[in-house]
């Protein structure tokens, strides 16, 4: 059953700034699911294709399989009875191809929806070559926020206080702390919170470490050394790596040493 949360109207109204040329580069980062792929992916072809047949979209996937289904499901809302009576559009009976370039660069727009995943993932990567409009509600607010967009009716504030779910309806709190829990803080940071570094770190806190200069190295009850080797010694290889732990009471202090690929004794 479609339950109706203020974070699609926020993504409607963005999609449709898109169209109408106000916005040039826009990027989504909603939660897992949440309509973000049927929205920009099905729907949103579906919808401009209805005010201009002639447009060129597309849509593009990690995946062929949900690139095909994305596509189907967009072919189904054309051909149905509700959209013909809308909308002029016809489909024809044989695949388009389209170009992988925008035609026009001036007014040619591209999104790109996600949740994100890494500090560099796609989205970190394209922020960093150009302005893209960023479109990310966490799943839980973190603060006070406020959004204007623009509608058929005017101007509409959009507003939801800290600590509030985007979607309680469908999914409340405690059912995000349950998720939270499941998944680890990092992957509910990133993937939920669209934060994909948390503040102070994931499982190990920022905060716990401090630095130790030579002098301050106290004596040590044990000394533990891992390696991680290289198991060839060519120019692609791995590097080394070794972590040397030193263990007095509850402190631990630790110290990493990496070195260009060698192979290792067996």
């Amino acid at each position: 059953m479609f339950g109706f949360g203020w974070h699609i109207e926020l993504l409607c109204a963005k999609l449709a700034a898109l169209r109408a040329g106000k916005i040039g580069r826009l990027i989504i980062n909603v939660p897992p699911r949440y309509l973000k792929s049927h929205l920009v992916s099905v729907t949103f072809p579906a919808w401009c294709l209805g005010h201009q047949p002639s447009a060129q979209i597309l849509c593009a996937s990690y995946a062929q399989e949900l690139a095909d289904k994305l596509s189907r499901d967009c072919r189904r809302i054309i051909m149905s009875d509700w959209y013909r009576r809308v909308f002029p559009t016809r489909l024809s009976p044989e695949r388009q191809a389209v170009s992988s370039r925008l035609n026009d660069k001036r007014r040619g727009g591209i999104v790109l929806v996600m949740h994100r995943l890494h500090e560099d993932d796609l989205v970190g990567h394209v922020v960093a070559q150009e302005d893209w409009e960023v479109v990310c509600p966490p799943v839980i607010a973190e603060e006070d926020e406020t959004q204007t967009v623009d509608t058929v009716w005017g101007p509409k504030r959009l507003t939801r206080r800290q600590g509030e779910a985007l979607h309680s309806a469908r999914e409340p709190l405690p059912m995000l702390e349950q998720i939270r829990r499941t998944i680890g803080e990092y992957n509910f940071a990133g993937q939920y919170q669209q934060v994909p570094a948390p503040l102070g770190g994931g499982l190990v806190k920022a905060a716990w470490f401090r630095h130790y200069a030579t002098k301050e190295v106290p004596q040590f009850e044990r000394i533990v050394q891992s390696w991680d080797t290289a198991s060839k010694a060519t120019e692609l290889s791995d590097y080394s790596v070794c972590t040397s732990w030193g263990m007095r009471a509850r402190t631990f202090i630790s110290s990493t040493y990496c070195a260009s690929a060698w192979s290792m004794p067996r």
